[in-house]
């Protein structure tokens, strides 16, 4: 039925927001959602609202370039690809929608599981990262201080390093086991 026959080793995952109900999504994420306003906002998103919104989910919004800001509304910008905001925004729906089966997943797996979080993200907060560490039965929690919501952009050293200690960490209890 379509499904890949893979089997991870480890799974990192970093500020999402899995349980949805803690989220503190934004305006703009709430409203591109919805199915009549989403393609009409999409089409009239100006730039000045894209960086605003940027700014706000970075853990310090001076350390985000104007020309990094710039770059990346011309990539959303690219072959339309503003018109698909409306459609990649219905995970948030999907996130409610199999809200059990997803935490479930979390909660069951055997595979060797961590979170690796920015500590001042405001939409996938401290408090969703705690819960599902706490939910996950032997997972590892690491927290990247003063980091927002795209750790792996704004602390990119920080972010890949304790991305690749928690790899090497289960490569290696693996090969003892």
């Amino acid at each position: 039925m379509g499904l890949l026959d893979i089997s991870p080793k480890s799974i990192v995952l970093c500020n999402g927001t899995v349980h949805i109900e803690l989220a503190k999504l934004r305006l703009m994420q709430k409203l591109m959602r919805n199915k009549t306003i989403g393609p009409i906002l999409a089409r009239l998103s100006p730039k000045w609202s894209f960086k605003a919104t940027m700014r706000n989910i970075w853990s310090d919004a001076k350390k985000l370039k104007e020309s990094d800001l710039d770059s990346m509304w011309e990539l959303m910008k690219k072959e339309e690809g503003l018109l698909v905001m409306p459609m990649i925004s219905q995970f948030t729906r999907d996130r409610s929608r199999y809200w059990h089966r997803w935490v479930g997943a979390l909660q069951n797996t055997k595979i060797p599981l961590a979170f690796l979080w920015g500590t001042e993200d405001p939409i996938a907060t401290l408090e969703i990262a705690r819960v599902h560490h706490n939910e996950s039965k032997g997972s590892r929690l690491v927290l990247l201080e003063n980091t927002g919501h795209y750790p792996m952009i704004e602390s990119p050293e920080k972010w890949s390093d304790e991305l690749i200690e928690l790899v090497d960490g289960y490569e290696s209890a693996s090969i003892k086991a």
